[in-house]
């Protein structure tokens, strides 16, 4: 909030002087204004958001709004009248309204309130409800704005200013109307004073229609562009009652039509002689006749009709003329009723005076704020100017960003593969665990008969040496000869499983340096294996997830060199 909207403080309202404001709002709200412009591109309000599409040139085209079909929305119509030329009054009237719009080219606007009427049937009386309708034809809008009220609660209502170019047309019964009551009475009046006025205003509900389907019909309404819907904007529909144009309706409106025109007759001898005659011969009636025309002078209306007919032929015109002249007088107390609030509303008018020399008093400081706040901008202006340079160089960066993106592409496809990379690592080393235990444990086997092996073997060579060999002689006899045979054929089995022994033993000591070879391989991969998992524990940003690139490279060499072993 500015220190100028402060300073007027919370109870000011611009609502006091609602029909300045609503043709400031119906002048500035033309088809050629700028708000005419911003209330063609809101979009409507549909319970949804409508999508906006673009012609080939890559201008967005608005969607044409929906149809507006309010039926009998309580309003609040709002005019001002004036008296005796300068005192101004404010009048407010709650009626029904009719709007239909079929958001191209038709319109129909009617507003009706029901008053309450007393009619005789069968000898009694009955209170019914009569309507009386206002027709609104769209031709006759010269222009029409909406606002928000600014007094309203959270601003729940909208404000349709109407500025017209010709008459509206009043409806009403073909019967004489006698009101039940006085608020029956009051009302038809300010109805029938509505009729007669060229700019008003209606308060229409937010909730019974959107703003924006409000500003695309003020769009569409202004400048008489609209035509009236044939089917609806049938004046003798409601109840073929009489149809009175209202174009000579003012707030002193009386039923008998408009008054003729004023023109003196000349007085002759002949008149006055005839009226003389009159009186002469009204002196010359009977007592009788002369009672019975008192008895029918002390009736009412009697006496009112001849007061009208003694106005009427003293200013030379008719009765209904006299009766409005009448009806004028007896408006005269609450003309001196107005009058009398006369001062109250120049004493308004000077506290508004004062708090305007006020509000006057403070755009000095408001000025300077403003003044500040330029230099403030030019500043900012400046330093805006050295950032050129830069955005020139974040134009060269999209390549540098694609390949940064691939990168983390790549990185969130290895950082996705580590669990399950960690998982089969875990399995792999599990694995080898439990092959490396199985075969310590049949090489530990191995070694522990590896001694006594050894030991037999030597037995056996010392045996073998130690045993004499008998010389290559011809045997005599055959059992000789046998046992010849089976002894060297011992001897080359002995050989043999001496020769079996000996590579075992050297297949035994390739086993254990194998098995040393393994061991240190085993360590490695248990070292690659912790800093893996440490890098992947700290990976949390790039630097730390190269080193678990690093970290899964060596961990697969690792692994691939324990299969090849």
């Amino acid at each position: 909030m500015s220190r100028l909207q402060k300073s007027l403080g919370p109870n000011h309202s611009t609502t006091d002087r609602p029909i300045e404001a609503m043709m400031d709002r119906a002048t500035h709200s033309g088809p050629d204004s700028p708000d005419a412009a911003l209330d063609q591109s809101v979009p409507p309000a549909s319970g949804g958001h409508s999508p906006r599409s673009s012609d080939s040139n890559g201008k967005f085209r608005h969607p044409v709004p929906q149809c507006i079909e309010l039926k009998q929305a309580h309003v609040t119509a709002e005019w001002r009248v004036q008296h005796f030329g300068s005192c101004v009054s404010t009048r407010r009237l709650p009626v029904a309204l009719d709007l239909y719009w079929d958001s191209a080219s038709k319109a129909h606007l009617r507003m009706n309130i029901s008053p309450r009427r007393e009619i005789e049937k069968d000898n009694t009386k009955k209170v019914i409800k009569t309507k009386f309708f206002l027709f609104l034809f769209p031709e006759c809008i010269q222009g029409v704005s909406v606002g928000l009220v600014p007094d309203s609660a959270e601003s729940q209502t909208s404000i349709l200013d109407f500025v017209l170019s010709g008459p509206l047309v009043l409806v009403t019964p073909d019967q004489p109307l006698v009101c039940h009551d006085d608020t029956s009475a009051e009302d038809v009046k300010r109805f029938q004073s509505l009729a007669g006025q060229r700019s008003f205003s209606l308060q229409v509900p937010r909730k019974a229609v959107s703003d924006s389907r409000l500003r695309a019909f003020c769009a569409a309404a202004s400048g008489s562009k609209l035509t009236r819907c044939p089917d609806r904007a049938d004046t003798g529909r409601p109840y073929q009652g009489k149809v009175i144009t209202t174009a000579s309706f003012g707030e002193e409106w009386i039923p008998y039509g408009p008054a003729p025109p004023y023109s003196e007759a000349p007085a002759t001898q002949e008149k006055g002689k005839k009226r003389r005659r009159s009186i002469d011969d009204s002196v010359k009636i009977s007592k009788e006749d002369s009672g019975a025309k008192r008895r029918c002078t002390e009736k009412p209306w009697a006496e009112a009709k001849q007061n009208l007919e003694q106005i009427a032929e003293a200013q030379g015109c008719q009765v209904p003329f006299a009766s409005r002249e009448l009806h004028g007088a007896l408006e005269l107390g609450a003309r001196v009723a107005e009058l009398e609030q006369l001062p109250k509303m120049v004493e308004s008018v000077n506290e508004r005076l004062k708090e305007a020399e006020r509000i006057i008093g403070l755009l000095a400081d408001f000025e300077t704020l403003v003044n500040n706040q330029f230099s403030q901008l030019h500043g900012d202006v400046e330093k805006l100017s050295g950032l050129t340079d830069s955005v020139y160089k974040l134009q060269e960066l999209p390549s540098s960003v694609v390949s940064m993106e691939k990168q983390l592409v790549r990185l969130s496809e290895t950082l996705d593969d580590i669990p399950h990379f960690n998982q089969h690592l875990n399995s792999e080393v599990t694995r080898l665990d439990r092959q490396m235990e199985e075969r310590v444990t049949g090489l530990e086997n191995r070694l522990s008969q590896i001694p006594t092996i050894l030991k037999k073997l030597s037995a056996l060579d010392a045996y073998v040496n130690e045993m004499p060999r008998p010389p290559m002689t011809m045997a005599s006899d055959e059992k000789s000869l046998q046992a010849g045979l089976r002894m060297q054929h011992l001897m080359n089995t002995l050989s043999e499983q001496q020769a079996e022994m000996r590579t075992m033993q050297r297949n035994a000591n390739d086993m254990l340096d194998n098995l040393r070879l393994e061991m240190d391989r085993f360590s490695v991969f248990n070292w690659a294996e912790g800093r893996a998992r440490a890098c992947i524990t700290g990976a949390g940003s790039w630097l730390w997830w190269g080193m678990v690139m690093a970290g899964s490279t060596v961990s697969r060499a690792a692994v691939e060199a324990v299969r090849r072993g």
